[in-house]
């Protein structure tokens, strides 16, 4: 009985596993360079900056990704956000695999997006509006693989 109970919430106990050791990481191990990319950059909320932002490609991303990155100075809510935005790319992408094929084998291709972003995040060149913009992209992508009929699409 305890190994079916293990078996039915092993997908649950690998996301948690996963997205504890990421948050982990961020946390304890790379805490100063979240600290070091908020210091160098600068997010200001007004009208001309967000119309300056968004007249670029992707500026939309570039907007959101500076205003979460100006939560990196307090030390649990920078790990915070990385970690939400990387779990809510591995659950996108779970929900498109899931939807292409429904073989249960491709859970762990899921976390392959999201292993790649944390590890492209180490980078303190690569700012988190590539990720934000990787995100609303999946997001995208779900929305239209998610309508059913043709001619809608």
């Amino acid at each position: 009985m305890e190994g079916s109970k293990l078996l039915k919430y092993t997908k649950y106990i690998f996301t948690g596993l996963f997205f504890t050791c990421i948050f982990l990481f961020f946390a304890l191990f790379y805490n100063d360079h979240l600290h070091f990319e908020e210091q160098t950059q600068l997010f200001l909320l007004t009208g001309d900056f967000f119309t300056s932002k968004i007249n670029f490609p992707g500026g939309f991303s570039g907007w959101i990704g500076g205003f979460l990155t100006q939560f990196y100075y307090l030390s649990v809510v920078g790990p915070l956000i990385i970690t939400v935005l990387l779990f809510g790319i591995q659950q996108v992408t779970l929900n498109i695999l899931s939807s292409v094929n429904k073989n249960q084998l491709f859970f762990p291709l899921s976390f392959l997006p999201a292993l790649n972003a944390a590890l492209i995040l180490c980078d303190e060149f690569y700012p988190l509006s590539g990720i934000v913009g990787y995100f609303i992209a999946l997001l995208s992508g779900w929305l239209y693989i998610s309508i059913d009929k043709n001619g809608k699409r």
